[in-house]
């Protein structure tokens, strides 16, 4: 029996030496594999210029749930769009406190990875302020971007899924919820 030992041994180490090179082909995620026959997808965003600044008569209140929340969000409707092309939704956002003080941002919406960017901000002379390096951030659902989230959640982005709203989509969702609501604090 101990005479077959160096044989069993030997198999093992030739097997094992096989398998090495699939061991380390599967332990790569699926987007770094090396395969030739299949094209590189860089995702690129649709070049944006600032809108006009909102107009008074334009802004849309949008309904959101955010406990102690003492401001109102607004979004400019004249100046929401979908874009299919890239997954981006780009909107004016105005958020006033009870003392009627503003901020003003012109930001994008990643949908599919839950990003957002701001592009400008408002001055107090009605005139965008660029951000001098404008980056993708993550959204999260807690602190100062809650608003975001809820944004991203349950108005611009249909939860995260392929499909896309319009911008037509969005504008009504943002009516009806609001009409709703007033509805129900009606009764």
């Amino acid at each position: 029996m101990y005479r077959y030992w160096p044989a069993i041994g030997f198999t093992l180490l030739c097997l094992l030496a096989g398998t090495a090179p699939a061991a380390d082909r599967f332990s790569q995620a699926p987007h770094q594999s090396d395969n030739p026959n299949v094209e590189d997808y860089e995702w690129s965003e649709i070049l944006v210029e600032l809108p006009p600044f909102p107009v008074e008569g334009d802004l849309l209140e949008v309904n959101l749930d955010l406990p102690k929340a003492r401001f109102r969000y607004l979004i400019d409707e004249k100046n929401l769009v979908s874009n299919k092309e890239d997954g981006t939704v780009q909107y004016t956002l105005v958020i006033q406190s009870p003392s009627g003080a503003k901020n003003i941002a012109f930001e994008s919406i990643h949908c599919t990875q839950r990003e957002f960017k701001s592009y400008a901000f408002g001055d107090s002379k009605g005139q965008w302020r660029r951000m001098r390096k404008p980056e993708w951030r993550e959204i999260r659902n807690y602190g100062l971007n809650q608003y975001r989230y809820q944004l991203w959640n349950d108005y611009l982005c249909n939860n995260n899924s392929s499909t896309r709203y319009t911008t037509e989509d969005i504008i009504e969702s943002i009516k009806l919820y609001r009409s709703d609501n007033a509805i129900k604090a009606r009764r």
